[in-house]
């Protein structure tokens, strides 16, 4: 099974959105960049907060766009869930990037 790592957002403003969980949540700011921000949250899942507008892959979600990361492997085992994720039927959105 995949360990959870990671919760990114796609949101309007990655500053504000920060300040926003730091304030709420009492979690530190680890990581602040031009366009992300990273806070841990806990059991070393972290959560991301990107801009909508420099996202890459570029989002094509509606408003409160996300995306969930799971540690794997390797490539083979990200293009083996992909695969077996699509035959079951599961809406998504973007195929794998590196």
């Amino acid at each position: 099974m995949p360990d959870f790592t990671f919760l990114l957002l796609h949101v309007q403003d990655h500053a504000a959105s920060a300040a926003l969980y730091h304030a709420l949540l009492g979690i530190p700011i680890v990581q602040q960049k031009a366009d992300i921000a990273i806070l841990p949250l806990r059991d070393g899942v972290m959560l991301g907060l990107w801009s909508r507008a420099t996202v890459e892959p570029e989002s094509t979600g509606q408003t409160g766009a996300s995306e969930i990361a799971f540690a794997v492997a390797d490539v083979a085992t990200v293009e083996a869930m992909h695969a077996d994720w699509s035959r079951r039927g599961l809406s998504i959105v973007q195929t794998p990037h590196r």
